[in-house]
């Protein structure tokens, strides 16, 4: 019985890693056919300089014309989710958004609101937005293209109400229309026992700065 045991926890093993080296790809056409996205998840060798082996790239293409190569937009290591764990699912959402998460959205669950404003003076050809909730940890994504100078865009997101969550955090990066990049923000609120449903987040990028705030929480220093 013990070597029959062994044997099924080797081959689980064994099943699991097979699993683990699956490299995640997508490609997707927007409901209008103005944009096409791929996505590819390639694994590199690990250095002092290269930490995160796992990188997501992004390859845009505006009515034909490609835009956009090899921008990174997830990285991780042996112990962060693969991308295509916490983005197995994929759903255009409008003609120039697109969602990613473990699931599809569903608009009769409870949700937040996250809004996401352009107040710099040029802009945005794509900007990757994160949403993530711990305790679950829903880890939802979106990928915003062409967003025009004082373009606001709404997004329902999962209830940290519903899920019971301790904190929400908040993150962004893209790049402008001129190639300048939109270096990553991230902000975090400790919203544990302080539930509002739903609540209201934003995210303001200005030419020098990325702002992330909350209508009803405090943001952790």
């Amino acid at each position: 019985m013990k070597t029959i045991s062994s044997s099924i926890s080797l081959i689980i093993i064994l099943f699991l890693g097979s699993c683990g080296d699956k490299l995640y790809s997508l490609t997707t056409t927007s409901p209008g056919k103005t944009y096409k996205i791929q996505l590819n998840e390639v694994k590199t060798e690990i250095t002092s300089q290269n930490l995160l082996p796992y990188k997501v790239t992004f390859e845009l293409e505006r009515n034909g014309r490609v835009v956009v190569e090899n921008a990174i937009l997830y990285s991780g290591d042996e112990l962060d989710p693969r991308f295509g764990i916490i983005a197995s699912e994929s759903e255009w959402i409008s003609e120039k958004v697109i969602r990613f998460g473990r699931e599809k959205a569903n608009a009769v669950k409870p949700y937040d609101w996250l809004e996401f404003h352009n107040e710099s003076s040029q802009p945005l050809t794509y900007v990757f937005v994160s949403w993530t909730i711990s305790n679950p940890n829903p880890n939802e994504r979106f990928l915003l293209l062409d967003v025009k100078p004082d373009e606001k865009i709404r997004m329902q997101v999962a209830s940290q109400a519903k899920t019971g969550a301790d904190m929400s955090v908040i993150g962004c990066q893209g790049r402008f229309e001129d190639g300048k990049n939109l270096g990553m923000a991230t902000r975090n609120f400790k919203v544990v026992g302080k539930y509002t449903s739903p609540s209201n987040y934003s995210i303001k990028v200005r030419n020098s700065e990325t702002l992330i705030e909350s209508r009803e929480y405090q943001a952790n220093k």
